[in-house]
């Protein structure tokens, strides 16, 4: 938009809503307070008089009370700007929806099927200006979410909500990456508000899914609604991967040396990868797999998954959550995670990868044997 011009031609050079006052140069925001940018010179007549570092210095000051003057974007617009960044989309599938679901988890008394009792990033931090978002703040968000809270919806059910001291470090590590990557653009952020925090201590599952349990959950798997959890939880278990490794697994895995069928695995967490050989347990479990995949869908060129949804498509993490929950309800095994798979693998004599004494031995569940000191 061309600025109105002044009455005086003189006066041309002055920025917008910029006035000469009785003693100084002054900004006269529209709906805002004057703001004084310099101190007018004069003459020894009295004159005023306005030299090229003079204009430049009004400028300047002209250009800062502009900036100052502008709504400062909140929490909410760089969240937004993060989860379409470059950075968030580099993250694996599962963790942009774990990030996802930390961010825009709400409590929401009048939606029945809400589950929550605890309020996520956005709602929390939302409306705040990320420079001031202080350790402070985020540590009582922390604690917060390891504080039980109780929900009554509008029907009068109760949700009781648990600490989940877990979760709140989950939390912490998004915001971690969240103000780690908006410090790269945003002015003034010198220091990330989540960096230095301590995380609740947590306690390593010991629980052991027995042979008997495991083979009830594959009958289970196969006659349930999601039939292709059998042949996740059999790779999963054969080949102890975690769930987004089996998730990963695409037809273009499976490769063949020296006449002999191998299944191609890329292990996470910095656990060395490794070439299975596919026997027939595997073998059986990658053909019914197969055997799912719906007729008539159109196949991509390349990453083709192994386990498919009804669609055809990947497995999401929510899909794997609701074919678990189904198997706990028809076997009345209620204790048990995807991740036990990998534990029982470990426990039963599997070589999972793993760089460190100390993590093989954690995801080995068997007591040691010893002897009494006489």
């Amino acid at each position: 938009m061309t600025p109105r011009k002044r009455k005086s031609t003189a006066d041309n050079w002055l920025p917008s809503r910029v006035y000469r006052g009785k003693s100084s140069y002054e900004y006269r925001p529209k709906g805002g307070k004057c703001q004084v940018l310099a101190k007018l010179q004069r003459d020894p007549a009295g004159n005023i008089v306005e030299p090229v570092e003079l204009r430049r210095a009004v400028m300047d000051a002209y250009d800062r009370a502009v900036i100052e003057a502008r709504p400062a974007k909140d929490v909410n617009y760089w969240l937004n700007k993060f989860m379409v960044s470059d950075k968030f989309i580099s993250l694996s599938r599962l963790t942009q929806e774990d990030y996802r679901r930390y961010i825009e988890v709400i409590v929401d008394p009048s939606n029945p099927a809400s589950k929550a009792t605890h309020n996520g990033i956005r709602h929390v931090f939302g409306a705040m200006t990320p420079t001031n978002v202080k350790p402070t703040h985020i540590r009582r968000y922390m604690d917060y979410w390891n504080t039980p809270q109780t929900v009554t919806q509008a029907s009068g059910r109760i949700l009781d909500g648990k600490a989940k001291p877990t979760t709140a470090n989950r939390h912490l590590s998004c915001l971690q990456a969240f103000f780690k990557w908006l410090r790269q653009y945003l002015t003034g952020m010198e220091q990330n508000p989540a960096d230095g925090l301590i995380k609740f201590p947590e306690t390593a599952r010991q629980v052991y899914i027995t042979d008997d349990q495991y083979l009830q959950m594959l009958e289970a798997s196969l006659n349930s609604t999601t039939p292709w959890f059998f042949s996740l939880l059999e790779i999963a278990y054969l080949g102890g991967l975690r769930r987004n490794e089996v998730c990963k697994l695409n037809l273009e895995d499976i490769i063949i040396e020296d006449g002999i069928h191998y299944l191609r695995i890329i292990r996470s967490k910095g656990s060395k990868g490794e070439l299975i050989e596919i026997t027939d347990r595997l073998q059986t479990a990658i053909d019914t797999a197969i055997s799912l995949y719906p007729a008539g869908k159109i196949e991509p060129i390349r990453e083709r998954p192994i386990i498919r949804n009804t669609r055809g498509d990947r497995i999401s993490k929510s899909a794997l959550q609701k074919a678990l929950t189904n198997v706990k309800t028809a076997t009345g095994i209620t204790d048990v995670t995807l991740h036990d798979m990998k534990k029982k693998a470990g426990t039963d004599g599997k070589d999972l990868g793993h760089k460190t004494k100390r993590m093989a031995e954690l995801y080995n569940l068997k007591l040691k044997k010893g002897t009494a000191t006489r």
